[in-house]
């Protein structure tokens, strides 16, 4: 049987007590959600670039004339990758318990006062055009992101120069999630007030139910990479884990959401 969006809606009704968001409510949230969104950004890009020492250190390990072995360049580049990852956690922490009063806008279902939704889709829609701007921007350079790769490929270069240019890919992608982030961010803030988009109540239930799948699967992929990178000491290309795992996570969710689905059906 297919679950009705009725009897979705009741079973929210029934775990949840809903709250009224006034004006002051919402402003405040969109302000700071709105002049937080960069920082986020800036913190989920410090995460794609934390390797990028690590594998600097590894290609210079590879070339004669620079004096640095392997267990050196693993070893501080590793130091290096924890400790960004490190700060960054922290950031995300504290970012969270600074959210703390507004969880329940994700995660609850709630109403909005009256007049709060005119304001909130109205902001929404001034802020539509820079939100495709950014997408659109974030598009291309996931596009050219391998443009140095293929042209250092085409010349025939050293192997220096493909770690470089896996350097300079992981650099553009960087700036893409940058980009993608801040404007989902921001654009999130206004979805989340009107629980639509990502925030519906179907989804709000669905969230509830996956919310501990993204940091198991990736505390056993960071498990993973550092298991096969000490085993074998080739820091130098274990790096290709990462994008794997960020592809293999988006095929994760939705083998998770289909076996909810089948679930529910039956």
């Amino acid at each position: 049987m297919e679950a009705d969006p009725a009897s979705i809606a009741m079973e929210a009704d029934r775990d949840e007590v809903q709250k009224a968001v006034t004006l002051e409510m919402a402003n405040n949230f969109m302000d700071i959600k709105i002049r937080g969104a960069k920082k986020v950004a800036s913190g989920t890009a410090a995460y794609i670039l934390s390797p990028v020492v690590l594998i600097c250190l590894g290609g210079l390990s590879e070339l004669k004339d620079v004096n640095i072995s392997e267990n050196m360049a693993g070893g501080f580049g590793v130091a290096i990758l924890l400790l960004i990852v490190g700060i960054v956690t922290v950031f995300f922490v504290m970012n969270g318990m600074k959210m703390e009063p507004y969880q329940y806008l994700e995660k609850e279902v709630f109403r909005l006062e009256y007049g709060v939704e005119g304001i909130v889709r109205k902001r929404m829609a001034e802020y539509e055009g820079t939100y495709r701007i950014c997408n659109m921007a974030g598009v291309f350079l996931c596009i050219i992101c391998a443009l140095p790769l293929m042209t250092a490929v085409a010349l025939s270069s050293s192997d220096f120069v493909y770690v470089m240019c896996v350097v300079f890919l992981l650099i553009i992608v960087a700036c893409a999630v940058f980009l993608f982030v801040m404007a989902g961010e921001r654009k999130g803030c206004f979805q989340m007030l009107l629980q639509e988009g990502d925030y519906t109540v179907e989804k709000k239930l669905e969230k509830k139910r996956t919310e501990h799948l993204h940091a198991i699967y990736w505390c056993t992929i960071t498990a993973v990479y550092l298991g096969i990178s000490f085993y074998t000491g080739n820091w130098s290309r274990t790096w290709i884990i990462w994008p794997c795992a960020g592809i293999m996570y988006v095929a994760v969710q939705a083998a998770a959401a289909a076996l909810k689905g089948k679930k529910m059906h039956d």
